[in-house]
């Protein structure tokens, strides 16, 4: 019983890191975005809210995809365990509340980093693009949200193909 505590534990630890290294990554590639925000105005709660929602949405996914593998693999399990029936009401309730807790801690540290992005700092993030061109991944459903790309190519506004020799 004490190996099979550990290899839960183990699990859940791993949990939380990949929860915390995907955010953290999705936290740093979308820098400027969130400097953005923070420049027109958007709040510290804000910011936690929109990075927590996002990685709570992966978390829910996770849990309702395991849940219906849980129970689509009752049948064979069944033989397997002892004193404990299959589809356990408080097994299925306790996991995925242990877990949804263990990810809202994970979301926590990048969502709180992201708060305390300086606008002013984050919009000179290239976040290690190519520096003659770093200023273009700011670029959304063609809107750019850089001056000096406007002043590079004042007399034509960019289209796709030279966004793409970048």
């Amino acid at each position: 019983m004490l190996l099979l505590a550990i290899f839960a534990a183990t699990a859940l630890v791993m949990a939380a890191v990949g929860i915390y290294g995907v955010l953290a990554y999705a936290v740093s590639r979308r820098t400027q975005e969130i400097g953005i925000r923070m420049a027109l105005g958007a709040q510290t709660r804000d910011v936690l809210r929109l990075i927590g929602r996002e990685g709570f949405v992966l978390v829910l996914i996770g849990i309702a995809i395991g849940l219906a593998g849980a129970l689509a693999l009752t049948r064979l399990m069944s033989s397997l365990l002892f004193g404990v029936s299959p589809t356990d009401a408080t097994t299925f309730a306790a996991v995925p509340a242990v877990l949804a807790a263990v990810a809202l801690a994970a979301c926590y540290l990048p969502a709180r980093r992201a708060a305390r992005v300086d606008p002013t700092v984050a919009l000179r993030y290239d976040g290690g693009r190519n520096p003659r061109w770093g200023y273009l991944h700011a670029w959304r459903g063609g809107v750019s949200f850089s001056t000096a790309l406007w002043k590079k190519l004042w007399k034509r506004p960019p289209n796709s193909r030279q966004l793409q020799r970048s």
